[in-house]
This record gives C-alpha cells, sequence and structure tokens, in this order.
C-alpha cells in the first residue's frame, strides 16, 4: 500500500477549520499553534520546543510528524487509505475516527469540502 501523502492543501484546509489559520491561537484546553496541538503530543512528538509553536514553519513541521503517525496505525489497521473526512478526524479525535458523533462528522465534512475545493 502507497504511503498517503498530506500535502499543503490537507495542511491549509486543518488550519482553517482549527484556528483561521492563526499561529498564535491557543485552544480552550491549551492547544498551541494553527493546528491545535496538545501540548503534551506535541513534546511526546518532536524535539523542537514548545515555544516554536506559533513559527507557520515549525508547526507544519510539528503537524505532519504528528499526522502521519496517526495515517500509517489507521492504514495498518484498517488496510487502507482514509477518506479525507477519516483524515480530518484522524488529526482531531483519532479514537472517533470510525464513528464520530454528528458535531465531528460535520466538521470533517467540511474538510473535505475545503480539500475538494482547493485541489
Amino acid at each position: 500500500m502507497t504511503m498517503f501523502l498530506i500535502t499543503a492543501i490537507h495542511l491549509a484546509a486543518l488550519g482553517q477549520i482549527e484556528t483561521g489559520n492563526i499561529d498564535i491561537a491557543i485552544g480552550n484546553a491549551g492547544e498551541i499553534s494553527r493546528y491545535q496541538i496538545m501540548p503534551e503530543v506535541w513534546h511526546n512528538s518532536t524535539t523542537y520546543p514548545i515555544r516554536y509553536a506559533t513559527d507557520p514553519t515549525v508547526s507544519k513541521d510539528v503537524a505532519i510528524i504528528i499526522w502521519r503517525g496517526r495515517v500509517n496505525d489507521f492504514c495498518k489497521a484498517q488496510g487502507r487509505q482514509p477518506t479525507l473526512q477519516e483524515l480530518y478526524l484522524l488529526w482531531h479525535r483519532p479514537s472517533r475516527v470510525l464513528s464520530p458523533k454528528p458535531f465531528e462528522a460535520e466538521r470533517a465534512e467540511r474538510f473535505k469540502n475545503l480539500v475538494d475545493r482547493k485541489q
């Protein structure tokens, strides 16, 4: 199976949904960067200091590392590539990728629509 490629379009759509691509955004639960990465996930995924979370290049690199790992785990478990909706859910709520709550499914559909429009 070919490795799933996370593209600039995917990242732009993700950032748009999560924060409107605002690099200094901090979420209600303490999420950081335009991609809303939990600080403990950041620390467990990279050696970049967390102070670089507002740097768009660094946060993109960290997001790719995290997302790629989740996508690879999904592909191994499911024996297939994720749909665009599942790709979003692998970022936002990987534990519920196959059974999202209605509001998560709506956000995943929005992600798909953004990606489709940018391609």
